[in-house]
């Protein structure tokens, strides 16, 4: 399962157009990939560029049907991935941006700069208005890289750790990889995904990196890591919906 991806076309810096998305849908049904959560991007202040919850809901629509007329064996699901600020509270209440895949989840991004206090204030924000966060990327924020005491804080009060498969195969260098391959050591992380935003560098690709977590820590860890976990969301949706109807 893939919980983080910019796989809806023209909404983001993701697919660019229908085509391109039909392209990354293949290559992840090829990958193995049989549920995928769509994440575009959503930044208050940026308009139109900007993909609403109506919007996402919409895209993935219209890329089931497609998905479905041709057979492919990928399930879509809605979200955003949120750059963090002070309203992302007012944002879930109002349905402005989508949760994954409609559960307690909030894919959380924050800028690679932002200091720690930032960090965990937002998770506090989020925590307290009722969902979990869990964190983008968090390989690409430099604090965290320095003090693996804040990543273990940060899990310590409820947030979930996501880490990219680009980072474990070796793409984002060599000091990144090692890092990642500690916090998950250390049992820190909480899914792998994609994060892809096109066919050609950015790819829809999991099983690299599957293999160097089974081969470095172990078939149980792989597991949890790249399908147990990232499942895990799907039957919050199932409980969320039930507290609704209740």
């Amino acid at each position: 399962m893939d919980l983080h991806c910019h796989i809806l076309p023209g909404v983001d810096d993701g697919a660019a157009d229908v085509e391109q998305s039909q392209r990354m849908l293949r290559m992840a049904a090829q990958e193995g990939i049989c549920e995928m959560i769509a994440t575009p991007h959503y930044k208050a202040g940026r308009g139109r560029r900007n993909a609403t919850c109506e919007r996402v809901r919409t895209l993935v629509q219209e890329m089931q049907d497609w998905l479905d007329s041709e057979s492919i064996p990928i399930h879509l699901y809605t979200g955003n991935e949120i750059l963090y600020n002070y309203e992302i509270d007012n944002l879930l209440e109002s349905h402005e941006v989508c949760t994954l895949a409609d559960s307690f989840y909030v894919l959380v991004e924050f800028s690679p700069s932002d200091e720690y206090s930032y960090i965990k204030n937002g998770v506090q924000k989020i925590l307290m208005a009722g969902y979990v966060p869990v964190i983008a990327h968090i390989e690409r924020y430099e604090v965290l890289r320095k003090h693996t005491a804040y990543v273990e804080e940060l899990t310590e009060m409820g947030a979930y750790l996501q880490v990219n498969a680009a980072s474990i195969t070796g793409k984002s260098g060599w000091l990144v990889k090692r890092c990642v391959l500690k916090w998950i050591r250390d049992e820190l992380i909480y899914a792998v995904a994609s994060d892809t935003h096109d066919d050609k560098k950015r790819v829809p690709v999991l099983g690299e990196a599957y293999d160097i977590i089974e081969k470095r820590c172990g078939s149980e860890v792989a597991q949890m890591l790249f399908y147990q976990n990232p499942k895990r969301i799907l039957e919050t949706k199932i409980e969320r919906e039930q507290t609704q109807v209740g």
